[in-house]
């Protein structure tokens, strides 16, 4: 094995983009170049945080299903249908513990998708 692992690749073509195309490039292609930069910045961190996050969710999906009796063995989007349903039910309404978990888990994906708004960043 080398060492280049994909998420090295696309921090270098990121960096390449950012400090060396654009300080070169007129101004029309610094729209573009500053998407693509991104887009790559945000593929790197999925590479590395989106199996975390999804773990993370699973768990707590589990648990907040339990808590309400609806038991074990639902796949992923099962699982988030039958959540969104007790969810729109009122059954989370008053629960302190569930709003400060969900919005942990929101924090989480907004870290890879736009950490400028994330407190985690």
């Amino acid at each position: 094995m080398t060492g280049i692992t994909p998420e090295l690749l696309i921090r270098l073509a990121c960096t390449t983009l950012t400090e060396d195309v654009l300080g070169h490039e007129a101004d029309a292609a610094k729209y573009p170049v500053l998407m693509i930069a991104n887009a790559l910045a945000i593929a790197e961190r999925q590479m590395t945080m989106q199996d975390a996050v999804d773990e993370q969710l699973a768990a707590q999906m589990r648990v907040w299903l339990a808590g309400q009796g609806a038991g074990d063995g639902h796949d992923v989007s099962e699982a988030l249908r039958l959540l969104a349903d007790r969810v729109r039910a009122g059954a989370f309404d008053h629960d302190r513990d569930f709003t400060g978990q969900l919005m942990a888990l929101l924090q989480a994906e907004l870290a890879i998708f736009n950490p400028k708004f994330s407190p985690q960043a």
